[in-house]
């Protein structure tokens, strides 16, 4: 029992230490209006015809996109504050992959409690007593936290797919300035549809 005990706390120790890096991710992302690469995993990766060279500057947002040079190319992401995926981009000849990536912490926040309620599980299932209500509940969460965690990155893949669309369309448009047959790219704009209008967590 005193194991189980520990091991419960250890899977709750975990879960909130997600929460705390997720919350700490976000934090500085939206105080410093900027975005930078996470570990995490990879939602979706997809291709598109571009060059970030077009890109001005070293940050900016497009149509609720916020963008930021990094080491290995740029990093988006939506520009509002409930934004769950990053895009990580790189150049690769005429072309740019975008990799979307979901952050670790968001993964150890499901593992942490995934693992307390199995805990709590097996306990109940190693108890000589009437257990229907007692095992009903927790199955239940458990089940249900597996569900979310499905649906969760369900979401972040959409999000991701959607993602390098904007970038394209922003590398387009600044290539057109360029070569002074378009528009300067507006600053700051947030239409509905762009990841970021609604949280992935």
């Amino acid at each position: 029992m005193i194991f189980a005990v520990a091991v419960a706390v250890a899977c709750w120790g975990v879960a909130v230490y997600g929460l705390a890096s997720l919350a700490t991710i976000r934090r500085r992302m939206t105080r410093e209006r900027t975005v930078f690469p996470v570990g995490g995993m990879r939602v979706a990766t997809t291709r598109i015809a571009a060059r970030l060279a077009d890109l001005p500057g070293e940050s900016g947002t497009y149509q609720g996109l916020l963008w930021a040079r990094s080491a290995d190319g740029l990093a988006c992401r939506g520009a509002r504050r409930g934004f769950g995926v990053i895009g990580e981009c790189r150049q690769e000849g005429d072309d740019v992959v975008v990799d979307a990536v979901l952050p670790h912490a968001v993964r150890l926040i499901y593992v942490g409690m995934l693992g307390f309620l199995a805990v709590i599980v097996t306990t109940v299932l190693s108890v000589d007593a009437p257990r229907d209500w007692a095992l009903a509940i927790p199955v239940a969460l458990l089940v249900g936290v597996a569900v979310q965690y499905v649906l969760h990155v369900r979401r972040a893949r959409a999000a991701g797919r959607l993602m390098p669309r904007f970038l394209e369309a922003a590398c387009g448009e600044a290539a057109a300035v360029r070569a002074g047959c378009g528009r300067v790219l507006p600053r700051c704009q947030a239409p509905s549809g762009m990841p970021g209008d609604r949280p992935v967590y």
